[in-house]
């Protein structure tokens, strides 16, 4: 019994240390082999897998690199970016919330990578579609973990483009399910759950 009770302990310890793991990459497609060189808007298109929900979203795509055979590294954002549940094949400045599809938007900018809002959820097996406000130089693709869109002249996005694709990552927080306490909670447990452990078996 004694040993029975140690173990579950134990276990939910590194539960607590498991659920602390903070934002997860949702989606990316990080490779190298494409460069896109000149600065034109971009959109991109990606489905959740299964699992989540996760919010504490954030995106990024990926500066261009040179020679185009290494692998991308430094995060790229700038200006507002928006998230879709439909196509938008507009202009970039016509952008609003009051697209067809339209989700949410972020300007907050940190260390090349946008951040939504943190109550925003992102469902699983779901498509979504993200576009940009800002000419960005990033790296292209040479797989296709979505499909991208892109507008040079800053009249209207074209696309999707089928044959390549963006750099980029997608990632978020898993939401705990309702009832179950929240990693930060569990931690503080730790120690006492520790000390209980301590006393049991020192009888």
């Amino acid at each position: 019994m004694k040993h029975c009770f140690s173990k579950m302990i134990i276990l939910g310890i590194i539960a607590a240390w498991q659920l602390s793991a903070g934002p997860v990459t949702i989606v990316q497609d990080i490779t190298p082999g494409g460069t896109i060189s000149l600065s034109w808007y971009f959109g991109e298109t990606f489905q959740t897998p299964a699992g989540g929900p996760w919010n504490t979203l954030t995106f990024n795509f990926y500066s261009a690199v040179s020679p185009t055979s290494e692998l991308p590294t430094t995060p790229a954002a700038a200006g507002t970016l928006y998230l879709l549940s439909s196509e938008y094949l507009g202009a970039p400045s016509d952008l609003s919330s009051s697209v067809p599809g339209y989700i949410a938007s972020t300007s907050t900018v940190s260390g090349g990578v946008w951040d939504f809002a943190s109550s925003l959820t992102a469902a699983a097996n779901t498509q979504y579609w993200v576009y940009d406000t800002t000419a960005l130089a990033i790296a292209g693709a040479t797989t296709a973990g979505g499909y991208y869109y892109s507008d040079e002249f800053g009249d209207t996005f074209n696309g999707p483009v089928t044959s390549g694709d963006l750099n980029f990552n997608f990632s978020g927080t898993v939401v705990t399910t309702s009832g179950t306490p929240e990693p930060t909670t569990l931690l503080l447990m730790a120690p006492a759950l520790l000390l209980v452990l301590r006393r049991r078996l020192t009888r």
